[in-house]
């Protein structure tokens, strides 16, 4: 009982936004997860991103007030099988290219270079950390795991069209707060000089 009243605090720190409590949680369920997921996908590497995505659904989910209350194992689990599933699905529906049509020249983008050595940089870390949490997470999951709002509806508990207003607010915000932190870089290097 001792375990379900320390899970119930844990839970409760979560729900709360308690950093540690997430860590805590993670540590003590990732082992497990994780051998969850590797009997459900066969392999590590996919094991892993099925972990990490229904761990971040389940944070989610009870950072917006919904989940469990005092058992959070059996919540993951169900949800690691719901992303297993998600991704088996999608892979179903994958049509495999023939060699012979793949470009052998690899690809190459100085514009998507550029943009990904802007997230090496301090600017734009602290300008996305400076954002709502609701703007972070619908930015995670449509630019970063590069889902659609149909289907990041359901994580987020809005609509498809309310996600589409809201990941359109939260570029807007990010570029404005990112202005600010590249503006305000440059004077405060030259103050500490």
């Amino acid at each position: 009982m001792v375990q379900s009243d320390e899970e119930s605090g844990l839970l409760a720190g979560l729900r709360a936004g308690d950093p540690e409590a997430m860590t805590v949680l993670y540590e003590r369920y990732r082992g497990p997860g994780l051998q969850f997921a590797i009997g459900l996908m066969g392999g590590t590497q996919e094991a892993e991103d099925v972990l990490h995505d229904a761990f971040v659904k389940v944070v989610c989910a009870l950072r917006n007030g919904n989940g469990p209350s005092d058992v959070f194992g059996a919540y993951l689990f169900t949800s690691i099988r719901s992303v297993a599933n998600r991704y088996w699905k999608k892979l179903g529906n994958e049509q495999p290219t023939p060699d012979e049509d793949l470009d052998p020249i690899p690809f190459q983008d100085p514009g998507l270079e550029s943009a990904l050595s802007l997230f090496e940089q301090k600017d734009i870390a602290a300008a996305m950390r400076s954002l709502p949490d609701r703007w972070r997470l619908v930015l995670w999951y449509a630019e970063v795991l590069g889902e659609k709002p149909r289907d990041i509806a359901p994580v987020m508990e809005i609509r498809a069209n309310a996600v589409s207003a809201l990941l359109n607010r939260a570029k807007t915000g990010l570029r404005a707060a990112y202005e600010e932190q590249a503006t305000a870089g440059p004077a405060a290097s030259r103050r500490g000089e």
